[in-house]
Protein backbone atom coordinates (compact mmCIF):
# COMPACT_ATOMS: atom_id res chain seq x y z
CA UNK A 1 0.00 0.00 0.00
CA UNK A 2 1.07 3.89 -0.77
CA UNK A 3 -0.81 5.41 2.38
CA UNK A 4 -4.40 4.87 1.72
CA UNK A 5 -4.39 2.96 -1.79
CA UNK A 6 -2.81 -0.21 -3.60
CA UNK A 7 0.86 -0.02 -5.24
CA UNK A 8 0.68 -0.31 -8.35
CA UNK A 9 2.24 -2.35 -10.67
CA UNK A 10 3.86 -0.94 -14.32
CA UNK A 11 0.88 -2.61 -16.06
CA UNK A 12 -1.71 -1.26 -14.03
CA UNK A 13 -2.47 -3.64 -11.23
CA UNK A 14 -2.07 -3.90 -7.64
CA UNK A 15 1.03 -5.11 -6.64
CA UNK A 16 0.12 -8.23 -4.41
CA UNK A 17 2.81 -10.47 -2.25
CA UNK A 18 2.62 -13.93 -0.19
CA UNK A 19 4.03 -13.23 3.18
CA UNK A 20 5.01 -15.75 5.22
CA UNK A 21 5.08 -15.83 9.34
CA UNK A 22 5.19 -19.01 11.67
CA UNK A 23 1.60 -19.95 12.29
CA UNK A 24 1.72 -19.40 15.86
CA UNK A 25 1.28 -15.85 14.79
CA UNK A 26 -2.15 -16.31 13.28
CA UNK A 27 -5.53 -17.32 14.69
CA UNK A 28 -7.28 -19.93 12.62
CA UNK A 29 -10.69 -19.42 12.16
CA UNK A 30 -12.84 -22.88 11.62
CA UNK A 31 -14.49 -21.81 8.24
CA UNK A 32 -13.81 -25.09 6.29
CA UNK A 33 -17.02 -26.43 5.49
CA UNK A 34 -16.80 -28.10 2.67
CA UNK A 35 -18.54 -30.84 0.78
CA UNK A 36 -15.32 -32.47 -0.13
CA UNK A 37 -11.41 -32.26 0.37
CA UNK A 38 -12.29 -31.72 4.27
CA UNK A 39 -9.56 -33.43 5.66
CA UNK A 40 -7.15 -30.12 4.11
CA UNK A 41 -8.44 -28.09 6.69
CA UNK A 42 -8.36 -24.99 4.19
CA UNK A 43 -9.40 -22.65 7.17
CA UNK A 44 -9.49 -18.84 6.92
CA UNK A 45 -7.32 -17.02 9.50
CA UNK A 46 -7.05 -13.38 10.73
CA UNK A 47 -3.36 -11.94 11.65
CA UNK A 48 -2.89 -8.40 13.88
CA UNK A 49 0.13 -6.37 14.79
CA UNK A 50 2.74 -8.61 12.64
CA UNK A 51 5.39 -7.44 10.41
CA UNK A 52 7.19 -9.25 8.16
CA UNK A 53 10.90 -8.60 6.59
CA UNK A 54 10.59 -7.92 2.70
CA UNK A 55 12.90 -11.34 2.80
CA UNK A 56 10.07 -13.18 3.56
CA UNK A 57 7.96 -12.25 0.94
CA UNK A 58 7.05 -13.06 -2.89
CA UNK A 59 5.25 -12.74 -5.85
CA UNK A 60 4.83 -15.02 -8.61
CA UNK A 61 5.45 -11.92 -11.02
CA UNK A 62 8.91 -11.65 -10.33
CA UNK A 63 11.72 -13.26 -11.91
CA UNK A 64 12.72 -16.75 -9.57
CA UNK A 65 15.83 -16.02 -7.15
CA UNK A 66 17.06 -19.82 -7.27
CA UNK A 67 18.57 -21.65 -10.24
CA UNK A 68 17.71 -25.19 -11.37
CA UNK A 69 14.60 -26.56 -13.99
CA UNK A 70 11.92 -26.31 -10.73
CA UNK A 71 12.43 -22.80 -10.65
CA UNK A 72 12.31 -21.82 -14.09
CA UNK A 73 9.08 -23.67 -14.54
CA UNK A 74 6.10 -20.92 -14.55
CA UNK A 75 3.99 -20.50 -11.80
CA UNK A 76 1.04 -22.73 -13.80
CA UNK A 77 3.20 -25.56 -13.83
CA UNK A 78 3.72 -25.56 -10.43
CA UNK A 79 -0.02 -25.37 -9.19
CA UNK A 80 -2.17 -26.64 -12.21
CA UNK A 81 -0.41 -30.32 -12.68
CA UNK A 82 -0.44 -30.41 -8.74
CA UNK A 83 -4.52 -30.11 -8.37
CA UNK A 84 -5.22 -32.02 -11.55
CA UNK A 85 -3.00 -35.18 -9.65
CA UNK A 86 -4.96 -35.14 -6.69
CA UNK A 87 -8.10 -35.55 -8.86
CA UNK A 88 -6.59 -38.49 -9.99
CA UNK A 89 -5.51 -40.19 -7.34
CA UNK A 90 -9.23 -39.64 -6.24
CA UNK A 91 -10.46 -41.32 -8.94
CA UNK A 92 -8.19 -44.31 -9.58
CA UNK A 93 -9.42 -45.27 -5.90
CA UNK A 94 -12.93 -44.79 -7.11
CA UNK A 95 -12.40 -47.32 -9.81
CA UNK A 96 -10.40 -49.22 -7.05
CA UNK A 97 -13.44 -49.37 -4.91
CA UNK A 98 -16.06 -50.29 -7.62
CA UNK A 99 -14.14 -53.08 -8.69
CA UNK A 100 -13.99 -54.71 -4.90
CA UNK A 101 -17.77 -53.70 -5.17
CA UNK A 102 -18.35 -55.65 -8.37
CA UNK A 103 -17.06 -58.93 -6.36
CA UNK A 104 -19.86 -59.22 -3.97
CA UNK A 105 -22.48 -57.07 -5.46
CA UNK A 106 -25.31 -58.56 -7.27
CA UNK A 107 -27.28 -56.20 -9.93
CA UNK A 108 -30.83 -56.03 -9.38
CA UNK A 109 -31.69 -55.55 -13.09
CA UNK A 110 -29.54 -58.68 -13.99
CA UNK A 111 -29.62 -60.57 -10.58
CA UNK A 112 -25.74 -61.26 -11.89
CA UNK A 113 -22.77 -60.61 -9.65
CA UNK A 114 -21.50 -57.27 -10.93
CA UNK A 115 -18.15 -58.22 -12.29
CA UNK A 116 -20.15 -60.04 -14.69
CA UNK A 117 -22.57 -57.62 -15.80
CA UNK A 118 -21.79 -56.03 -19.11
CA UNK A 119 -23.06 -52.41 -18.09
CA UNK A 120 -20.59 -52.68 -15.16
CA UNK A 121 -17.86 -53.91 -17.33
CA UNK A 122 -18.83 -50.91 -20.04
CA UNK A 123 -18.74 -48.39 -17.12
CA UNK A 124 -15.00 -49.98 -15.62
CA UNK A 125 -13.44 -49.83 -19.83
CA UNK A 126 -14.88 -46.57 -20.03
CA UNK A 127 -13.85 -45.05 -16.81
CA UNK A 128 -10.43 -47.05 -17.21
CA UNK A 129 -9.53 -45.23 -20.49
CA UNK A 130 -10.94 -41.94 -19.38
CA UNK A 131 -8.65 -41.75 -16.59
CA UNK A 132 -5.48 -43.25 -18.09
CA UNK A 133 -5.96 -40.78 -21.33
CA UNK A 134 -6.01 -37.60 -19.28
CA UNK A 135 -3.18 -38.90 -16.66
CA UNK A 136 -1.47 -39.69 -20.09
CA UNK A 137 -2.19 -36.03 -21.72
CA UNK A 138 -1.03 -34.66 -18.55
CA UNK A 139 2.41 -36.55 -18.03
CA UNK A 140 3.15 -35.63 -21.54
CA UNK A 141 2.65 -32.12 -21.58
CA UNK A 142 4.29 -31.78 -18.26
CA UNK A 143 7.50 -33.63 -19.50
CA UNK A 144 8.07 -31.64 -22.66
CA UNK A 145 8.10 -28.57 -20.34
CA UNK A 146 10.47 -30.20 -17.72
CA UNK A 147 12.97 -30.91 -21.03
CA UNK A 148 12.72 -27.21 -22.21
CA UNK A 149 13.62 -25.93 -19.10
CA UNK A 150 16.04 -28.07 -18.17
CA UNK A 151 17.87 -27.45 -21.04
CA UNK A 152 18.16 -23.95 -19.74
CA UNK A 153 15.52 -22.29 -22.32
CA UNK A 154 12.24 -20.38 -21.51
CA UNK A 155 8.90 -21.68 -22.06
CA UNK A 156 6.92 -20.07 -24.98
CA UNK A 157 3.35 -18.87 -24.42
CA UNK A 158 2.27 -22.10 -26.00
CA UNK A 159 3.84 -24.64 -24.40
CA UNK A 160 2.67 -22.77 -21.20
CA UNK A 161 -1.38 -22.74 -22.64
CA UNK A 162 -1.10 -26.42 -22.96
CA UNK A 163 0.07 -27.00 -19.24
CA UNK A 164 -3.24 -25.63 -18.46
CA UNK A 165 -5.28 -27.13 -20.73
CA UNK A 166 -3.60 -30.66 -20.10
CA UNK A 167 -4.16 -30.48 -16.52
CA UNK A 168 -8.25 -29.03 -17.07
CA UNK A 169 -8.42 -32.13 -19.27
CA UNK A 170 -7.03 -34.46 -16.46
CA UNK A 171 -9.11 -33.01 -14.24
CA UNK A 172 -12.15 -32.99 -16.33
CA UNK A 173 -11.86 -36.40 -16.99
CA UNK A 174 -11.02 -37.59 -13.77
CA UNK A 175 -14.45 -35.96 -12.68
CA UNK A 176 -15.99 -37.53 -15.14
CA UNK A 177 -14.72 -40.73 -14.54
CA UNK A 178 -15.76 -40.87 -10.96
CA UNK A 179 -19.34 -39.77 -11.45
CA UNK A 180 -19.03 -42.88 -13.81
CA UNK A 181 -18.00 -45.05 -10.77
CA UNK A 182 -21.01 -43.74 -8.88
CA UNK A 183 -23.27 -44.28 -11.03
CA UNK A 184 -22.33 -47.74 -12.11
CA UNK A 185 -22.18 -48.43 -7.99
CA UNK A 186 -26.20 -48.27 -7.85
CA UNK A 187 -27.71 -48.20 -4.48
CA UNK A 188 -24.72 -48.82 -2.47
CA UNK A 189 -23.29 -45.54 -3.83
CA UNK A 190 -24.32 -43.33 -1.63
CA UNK A 191 -23.96 -45.45 1.19
CA UNK A 192 -21.04 -43.80 3.13
CA UNK A 193 -19.60 -47.23 4.22
CA UNK A 194 -18.16 -48.14 0.21
CA UNK A 195 -16.56 -45.00 -0.23
CA UNK A 196 -17.86 -44.00 -3.49
CA UNK A 197 -19.70 -41.16 -2.02
CA UNK A 198 -16.87 -39.39 -0.29
CA UNK A 199 -15.28 -39.75 -3.49
CA UNK A 200 -17.87 -37.70 -5.69
CA UNK A 201 -17.57 -34.78 -3.09
CA UNK A 202 -14.32 -34.62 -2.87
CA UNK A 203 -13.69 -34.42 -7.41
CA UNK A 204 -16.53 -32.11 -6.99
CA UNK A 205 -14.34 -29.94 -4.66
CA UNK A 206 -11.15 -30.45 -6.88
CA UNK A 207 -12.65 -29.13 -9.38
CA UNK A 208 -13.70 -25.84 -7.88
CA UNK A 209 -10.48 -24.98 -7.21
CA UNK A 210 -9.35 -21.45 -8.50
CA UNK A 211 -7.09 -23.00 -10.82
CA UNK A 212 -9.71 -25.26 -12.30
CA UNK A 213 -11.78 -21.77 -13.25
CA UNK A 214 -10.02 -19.14 -13.19
CA UNK A 215 -11.04 -16.60 -16.18
CA UNK A 216 -8.41 -14.70 -18.33
CA UNK A 217 -9.05 -11.14 -18.04
CA UNK A 218 -7.80 -9.11 -20.95
CA UNK A 219 -4.79 -12.06 -22.08
CA UNK A 220 -3.58 -11.89 -19.11
CA UNK A 221 -3.20 -14.32 -16.20
CA UNK A 222 -0.76 -14.07 -13.24
CA UNK A 223 -0.19 -17.40 -12.75
CA UNK A 224 1.39 -18.08 -16.30
CA UNK A 225 4.39 -16.14 -14.43
CA UNK A 226 6.14 -12.54 -15.19
CA UNK A 227 6.03 -11.21 -18.98
CA UNK A 228 3.52 -13.46 -20.40
CA UNK A 229 0.54 -12.54 -22.02
CA UNK A 230 -1.83 -15.28 -23.17
CA UNK A 231 -3.17 -16.25 -26.56
CA UNK A 232 -6.05 -18.95 -26.67
CA UNK A 233 -5.06 -19.85 -30.26
CA UNK A 234 -1.42 -20.61 -29.78
CA UNK A 235 -2.87 -23.18 -27.29
CA UNK A 236 -3.17 -25.47 -30.58
CA UNK A 237 -0.75 -24.01 -32.57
Amino acid sequence: MDDDQPRLMPDGRPLVRLLFFPATDCEILDTWRSIGLRGIGSHDYTVADVFVPAARSMSFREPPVEPGPLYAMPTIALFAPVLAAVGLGITRHAIDILLELARTKVASRSWQSLREDATMQASLGQGEALLRSGRAFLYETLGEAWAVVSAGQRLNVSKIARLWLASTHAATTAKQTTELMFTAGGSASPDESTGLERCMRDIHAVGQHLTRNRQLSNGRSSVFGPGYAIDPVSVYG
